[in-house]
């Protein structure tokens, strides 16, 4: 991005608004690119959340495991 729009904007502006054989102009490309990344990092946080609960379960499996198995011994 630094290396490519910033100079471009910097030195034609008006190439942000320049459609290529599609119709497609730089500027929509970045809007495409910007929802795409927002849509992806609100999807993250379900899938983080996901993954903690299933670490939450396998640890508490774990330990019920580990109590049974050595509970025996306490006594």
């Amino acid at each position: 991005y630094d290396d490519l729009v910033v100079p471009l904007k910097k030195s034609c502006p008006q190439a942000m608004n320049a459609p290529n054989s599609a119709g497609v102009t730089p500027e929509d490309l970045l809007k495409w690119m910007k929802h795409t990344e927002t849509a992806e990092n609100m999807s993250r946080p379900t899938e983080q959340d996901s993954e903690k609960e299933w670490l939450e379960k396998l640890f508490g499996e774990c330990e019920d495991e580990f109590c049974e198995t050595f509970g025996v011994y306490d006594g």
